[in-house]
């Protein structure tokens, strides 16, 4: 067994990872400043943009056993890329 040395692109995948959490965070942090102009917009209530609110979580939980089995099928690095397109 030869050993080759490590490559960078480990540390791409970490970089691509973290980017993309921390595009999600700010998406999440975005919806809920945004709620105080959106509830009155749409006459929502407190109630009902917390739903609105849920289901962001909902999908995420949906998403992540698919997610996962596509990462073992087609590999990591061809579904994250799809999913940052989609």
């Amino acid at each position: 067994m030869i050993a080759t040395a490590p490559t960078r692109t480990r540390w791409l995948t970490v970089t691509l990872m973290f980017g993309i959490g921390v595009l999600m965070f700010i998406d999440r942090v975005n919806i809920s400043i945004a709620a105080k102009y959106i509830m009155p917009e749409y006459d929502l209530s407190n109630v009902q943009m917390g739903w609105i609110f849920s289901s962001f979580v909902f999908g995420y939980a949906v998403l992540q056993i698919p997610g996962g089995s596509l990462g073992d099928r087609l590999g990591p690095r061809r579904v994250l890329a799809g999913a940052i397109l989609w």
